[in-house]
């Protein structure tokens, strides 16, 4: 599997659609919607296996302070791959390099965003985390 990634904001709503529905994500059923809101974000990261959308990351800002991830998912065939950990990674780097002092908001449950995004937070709910603890503890 040769994935490669890219940031671009525009996607095709097919794309869109085929992604958040094998993740059962009700927005999948508005692909049209979910195109448009995506040229709006201000840090989108994808991944692709050819034409096929294989995960993305997206996040909303105020361009100045704060920044929340909206969207990570993964496609079910790509998940354990480490594509979720590629994209967290790109909008984590850049997140911290705009918003110095910005707190991220994550919402979601599971053992892929305890140990990429809150390697020490409660099992389910949503966290928080300030940015200055990614620099702190980034490779």
């Amino acid at each position: 599997m040769a994935l490669f990634y890219n940031d671009t904001r525009e996607f095709s709503p097919e794309a869109l659609e085929e992604l958040f529905l094998s993740v059962q994500w009700e927005s999948g059923n508005h692909p049209e919607r979910l195109a448009k809101a995506l040229r709006r974000y201000g840090a989108v990261f994808s991944a692709w296996d050819g034409s096929r959308l294989a995960g993305l990351v997206a996040a909303m800002d105020d361009g100045t302070m704060t920044a929340y991830v909206h969207y990570l998912l993964v496609h079910p065939r790509y998940q354990g791959c480490g594509v979720g950990s590629v994209v967290a990674g790109y909008v984590q780097k850049t997140l911290c390099r705009v918003f110095a002092h910005s707190s991220h908001f994550l919402q979601g449950k599971g053992s892929f965003l305890r140990k990429e995004w809150f390697p020490s937070g409660p099992d389910a709910g949503g966290y928080a985390f300030d940015s200055s603890y990614v620099r702190r503890n980034r490779d």
